[in-house]
């Protein structure tokens, strides 16, 4: 299924949306749900108003096909994506950007940009987007000091689209987003004080990054592309994985600048891709009801029971056998 439309304002997003797969948003004020229509799967996203400029997203989906936009964005959006589950794929003005699978963080800026998105209809779509203005930002920095340091960081990322690991703080508050009791005002306040606390802790990450005793090289196309390739070969290889040696030399690239590469590429280690793949693969095993505790941790390369259940517990801050509750509880919840 393919949509095409035109965007002026960072809120029109949903509307446009809801126009294109001919399903009707469901108003209560700040607060809004459009449901997929049976035809094109299960599921709905929740749109939040936080304030003028500023919106939540919570996708729960699962598609019959893939979902394929065509924007032509005549404005300026800043948006932060939560992945905790599914696969994407983007281009900006006619070129391949990035394929983003989960779980993950990403960070864009489009500045009338024209833009394709596609969402997999693989594995569910699972996570939350912080959509805002730019220009919001700004009533928080009050100095000419304060705006001058925003506006580098945002033109940073100026019609880029940029991949992040999901560090364990921020999905701690994705989780306390997604698993949230409250209602009403209570629930807005909520909603925007953790969504407050996400683009606080990217600001800070940012200064980290940018700060003056951090040297950063600069990786030319080619190597970037070598990395991405290095990328794709450790998720197609997990269950016996390539050493460093042998990866290096698939990709074309020295060990050194392989693993130095990638980590400031994708803020994490080989090994830590190789984890979290891993433990991704088993939270989609448990989750889909395909396979045991037990039977997942061997599936992914880990013998011994106990080391899986405090790997899957450090990352999805609960055992496994409690994640499974807690998905069904969820899907149960979206469905009903």
């Amino acid at each position: 299924m393919l949509h095409q439309f035109k965007l002026t304002d960072v809120h029109q997003y949903m509307n446009h949306l809801s126009e294109g797969i001919d399903s009707q948003l469901s108003l209560r004020g700040w607060e809004q749900q459009l449901k997929l229509p049976e035809r094109l799967g299960q599921g709905s996203i929740m749109r939040m108003m936080i304030r003028p400029g500023m919106e939540v997203l919570i996708e729960n989906l699962v598609l019959r096909e893939n979902l394929k936009l065509r924007i032509d964005q005549d404005c300026q959006v800043l948006g932060f994506a939560y992945r905790l589950s599914g696969e994407g794929y983007c281009e900006w003005n006619s070129t391949p950007t990035t394929t983003s699978t989960s779980p993950g963080h990403t960070v864009f800026f489009t500045d009338r940009t024209k833009v394709y998105l596609e969402t997999s209809a693989v594995t569910k779509s699972y996570g939350v987007k912080v959509r805002l203005d730019p220009k919001v930002l700004g009533d928080y920095f009050e100095t000419p000091t304060e705006h001058s340091r925003l506006e580098r960081m945002i033109q940073h990322y100026r019609n880029t689209i940029r991949h992040h690991r999901l560090n364990p703080m921020t999905q701690k508050i994705v989780y306390e987003m997604l698993a949230c009791s409250y209602t009403g005002a209570m629930k807005r306040l909520f909603i925007e004080s953790k969504t407050l606390e996400l683009i606080l802790l990217f600001m800070n990450e940012q200064e980290e990054w940018n700060s003056p005793d951090r040297t950063i090289p600069i990786q030319s196309r080619n190597d970037l592309e070598k990395l991405h390739l290095a990328r794709q070969v450790i998720v197609n290889h997990l269950e016996q994985p390539l050493s460093i040696q042998a990866l290096s030399k698939t990709v074309g690239l020295s060990t050194t600048k392989l693993k130095k590469g990638f980590r400031e590429l994708f803020g994490m280690t080989i090994f830590d891709l190789v984890r979290d793949q891993r433990l991704q693969k088993a939270a989609w095993l448990l989750e889909t009801n395909q396979m045991k505790v037990c039977e997942a941790s061997v599936s992914v390369g880990y013998s011994n029971p106990s080391n899986f259940a405090s790997a899957f517990r450090k990352k999805y801050s609960c055992n496994p056998s409690e994640f499974i509750q807690q998905t069904r509880h969820k899907q149960n919840e979206s469905f009903s």
